[in-house]
């Protein structure tokens, strides 16, 4: 049975259809393909992040010589790595959700790295 997104509380949820049926994203109206678009491109960016070869150089020197840092530099170093996880959790969830809106809508997805393709 065909089904349609609808709004209820600022989340969007699936229900058996008696109402206008969604069939592609270019249904949804060009404002609205333009967003996801957009969304779409912040993701991606996001998945692709990587950190500056300065801050890896600097996070690897303060790393290796941790017994000789002096306090503030062990502090910029934890900072340095709280910023890292951080941005590795957040570029695992960008190519998790690009993943998951290809399956859903290949159209607005298109063809990316291989990094977003299920494994």
């Amino acid at each position: 049975m065909p089904r349609i997104i609808t709004e209820c509380k600022s989340r969007f949820f699936v229900e058996p259809a008696e109402r206008e049926i969604v069939t592609s994203v270019a249904a949804l109206g060009p404002g609205f393909v333009s967003a996801l678009g957009e969304a779409v491109d912040v993701l991606r960016s996001v998945a692709e992040y990587e950190l500056e070869d300065e801050l890896q150089q600097r996070m690897r020197a303060l790393g290796e010589n941790r017994e000789a840092c002096s306090p503030a530099d062990r502090e910029e170093h934890r900072q340095l790595a709280d910023f890292w996880r951080r941005q590795t959790l957040r570029k695992v969830r960008a190519a998790n959700v690009l993943r998951r809106l290809r399956e859903i809508a290949p159209e607005l997805i298109g063809s990316g790295p291989e990094a977003f393709e299920e494994s």
